[in-house]
């Protein structure tokens, strides 16, 4: 008898432990297409991740892009365009773990540099992106036809644009 509500226990201990991990995972990601609302929400609790990645992302010299279509491989998908033209650098250990779970785990696109801002876009469709921003010297991100805009304070936006 003992035995037998020993592995019922257990077994229902496992079975939570389970579905404690799948829920974790279902709302730990973001949509694809999240809303306005929820991209700031997001924002507002992950904004660590994103400030110590614009902040490593900022001392690099020349504008960088990271892809998620081109790869897996964290260590080998860093480009920098510099007047020399686009080389590969190694993406820091300091930034690392940063970057792979903005493009892997929370389904970011890709992460570039253009001009003063850093975007980090969550959805892009033909011709239109759904981005957060960060403005390297704090004036606001130069806009193209724009369907959204905020300012997010401390150099942050939320940009949805051409």
């Amino acid at each position: 008898m003992k035995k037998k509500f020993m592995i019922t226990i257990t077994c229902t201990f496992i079975f939570l432990c389970i579905i404690g991990v799948i829920a974790i995972n279902l709302f730990s990601n973001l949509p694809e297409n999240p809303s306005k609302e929820t991209l700031i929400s997001f924002f507002i609790e992950n904004s660590t991740i994103f400030n110590e990645t614009a902040k490593y992302l900022k001392e690099i010299e020349g504008d960088v892009f990271i892809r998620k279509n081109d790869g897996e491989n964290i260590d080998s998908i860093g480009k920098i365009n510099t007047k020399d033209g686009i080389v590969s650098f190694s993406i820091g250990e300091r930034a690392k773990d940063h970057i792979y779970k903005l493009l892997y785990k929370y389904g970011f696109e890709n992460i570039y540099e253009e001009q003063h801002c850093i975007y980090f876009v969550k959805y892009s469709g033909f011709q239109w992106h759904k981005s957060l921003v960060y403005s390297k010297n704090g004036n606001a991100p130069p806009l193209n036809r724009k369907r959204d805009f905020a300012e997010l304070g401390d150099g942050w936006y939320y940009y949805e644009g051409e």
